[in-house]
């Protein structure tokens, strides 16, 4: 097979940007997710722009999984992979970062808009019948989107942690 080097490149570029993508859900992976993350952060502070993190953990799959079967459970996690592309607007990077975690950066997000977005998400996920914990954090308050993520994820798990306590009284 003798390719062109034009060709040669294109498939070296589509297979890079593959190694970046979740197979299950087309949307980036956890290296794709840490790649954007890093050249947005780099973008912000040189332009002093703002953007927000968000944290998404799937609710139910480990319970979906063991009831239903693994196929039904990939269905869950392409149903919110679908839901995330619906409720983010088109520069915003989506991603699948764990097995049930999911990512979303929204660009030039502040303070004031990230509740609108996080109600958006909120909104396609009831659409979608997906149960879903969500915890954001915005990075002129975090300081760095990387701190920004750590903070975004700790509050997905506080919400979580308050909801299950309610669960429990």
């Amino acid at each position: 097979s003798d390719f062109t080097l034009e060709e040669t490149l294109r498939r070296a570029d589509r297979s890079a940007a593959e190694a970046l993508l979740d197979p299950l859900t087309a949307l980036y992976n956890r290296r794709g997710w840490d790649d954007l993350l890093n050249g947005e952060e780099q973008r912000c502070a040189r332009h002093n722009e703002n953007a927000t993190v968000f944290i998404i953990d799937l609710d139910n799959l480990k319970i979906v999984n063991d009831r239903y079967g693994h196929e039904r459970g990939d269905e869950l996690l392409r149903g919110a992979a679908d839901a995330l592309r619906t409720a983010v607007r088109g520069s915003d990077v989506v991603a699948r970062i764990g097995g049930d975690e999911f990512a979303v950066l929204a660009i030039t997000c502040d303070t004031g808009a990230a509740p609108r977005v996080l109600a958006s998400m909120e909104n396609a996920f009831t659409i979608a019948d997906v149960a879903a914990t969500i915890g954001y954090s915005v990075r002129s308050e975090a300081g760095s989107l990387f701190e920004a993520q750590r903070r975004a994820d700790a509050e997905m798990y506080a919400r979580k942690n308050s909801r299950k306590a309610q669960a429990a009284q």
